[in-house]
């Protein structure tokens, strides 16, 4: 038996190592090509529109962050040629403060700066996961490692990066979030997740919110709407009731937003039937079913602190479907969830790792960063339309099976009074 047990665990950190040596290769790869970007194409990337936003309102044009002819003129001074000097800023004004942090450097450097941070931000969320996430107590340390490094070599993380985009103070906040409420602390969970998925991409947060909804977690809602409220006042301090109203009609008519390219029910939707009042209505329905989904992930996982994982990353998969506006990048928000239940998933399994429910999860993991390798860039308009759409439903359904197994697993743990 311990010749055999040995046997198992050299087999487990073989393929543990594998796995964290291709992801390894796949982070090299892309720091490599973020080393090699040219100081032209780093101002128009996509930090570019935020990073003239946020000079305008340094220096007193408060009311030009939202104005298309002011960002392109000042694009235009910076050197960035006729043709790819659209890029408009869209985010809440709460943007505007970190944004101008790094406004007293070059757009190169700014954008150098805030690709780190984006990374570091990611980075930092997956190591608060892994520690706070339900290992057996097997579990072996260069396993943890490995998931973490499967987790940041994904091309959602590695765009992330190289384009300079918002997503890793979303990924943070997710991440404190489950590690609060992994120790009880509901409210303060809901609190961080509010105020950082609040900064700039708050359309990402609707699936935890119907999962919350669903769990009756009235303390984690408090919370977030505490959260999201402090993201207000500082909008509000940022730009004034104006600003905010044209923010308002922003994001109601996004101007650099195909819907052909979106990864959501939204551009499925459109990559298959196109546009047209009846599309958008069937669209919405679609978005509201899904929502609704959500909300019954969280009512089958209320009052079981074993279903926190599986119940969280189903809503969040959900979510990401039923958002308007999704793009690879955002395919962030799903890590720090998966990773969680990668680490539940091993309770699942009964045998030394990877079993059964781990390398499904590693099987939908992969599966779902193909598609949006295959859809990065594409906005054609006839079958088989986009594929992270339909990846994302598998996702989902893959949570909702576990959350079945999970319930009959004997793996139950009720809610303590703190929780």
């Amino acid at each position: 038996m311990a010749a055999l047990d040995c046997g198992v665990s050299v087999r487990t950190r073989l393929i543990a190592m594998l796995l964290a040596v291709l992801s390894v290769a796949l982070i090299a790869q892309y720091v490599r090509h973020w080393t090699a970007v040219p100081a032209t194409v780093a101002r128009t990337s996509d930090f570019a529109g935020s990073y003239v936003a946020a000079t305008l309102w340094r220096d007193g044009h408060g009311s030009a962050v939202y104005d298309d002819s002011a960002e392109q003129a000042a694009l235009a001074a910076e050197g960035v040629a006729i043709g790819h000097d659209r890029i408009p800023f869209e985010n809440p004004p709460s943007a505007l403060w970190p944004a101008a942090l790094v406004t007293a450097l070059s757009p190169e450097d700014a954008y150098r700066a805030w690709s780190l941070l984006q990374l570091l931000l990611a980075l930092g969320a997956l190591l608060i996961v892994v520690r706070a996430a339900p290992w057996p107590a097997s579990a072996d340390r260069v396993v943890k490692l490995a998931a973490v490094a499967v987790g940041i070599g994904a091309l959602p993380v590695a765009l992330l990066f190289t384009e300079a985009q918002w997503d890793g103070f979303s990924m943070l906040g997710l991440a404190l979030a489950y590690s609060a409420w992994r120790r009880g602390k509901r409210a303060t969970g809901g609190f961080a997740l509010g105020l950082l998925g609040s900064v700039a991409k708050p359309h990402l947060l609707i699936g935890v919110v119907a999962f919350l909804v669903g769990r009756r977690d009235w303390r984690a809602l408090a919370g977030l709407a505490a959260g999201g409220a402090v993201c207000g006042l500082a909008a509000l301090a940022a730009v004034g009731p104006a600003g905010l109203a044209t923010y308002a009609r922003v994001v109601v008519t996004p101007a650099n937003s195909p819907s052909t390219q979106m990864l959501s029910l939204t551009g499925l939707a459109a990559s298959w039937l196109g546009s047209g009042a009846l599309i958008s209505l069937l669209t919405y329905a679609g978005d509201a079913a899904l929502l609704a989904a959500a909300v019954l992930t969280g009512s089958r996982s209320r009052g079981d602190a074993a279903r926190l994982e599986v119940g969280l990353f189903t809503a969040v998969a959900l979510g990401l479907v039923a958002t308007p506006h999704l793009l690879v990048h955002d395919l962030t928000l799903l890590a720090p969830v998966a990773l969680a239940l990668f680490a539940r998933a091993g309770s699942l399994d009964g045998r030394p790792w990877p079993g059964a429910w781990s390398a499904a999860l590693l099987a939908a993991w992969v599966a779902l960063d193909v598609a949006a390798r295959l859809d990065l860039g594409n906005a054609a308009t006839a079958p088989p339309g986009r594929l992270v759409p339909i990846a994302l439903l598998l996702t989902a359904l893959l949570g909702w099976v576990m959350l079945r197994r999970v319930a009959t697993h004997g793996l139950t743990t009720p809610m303590t009074a703190a929780s």
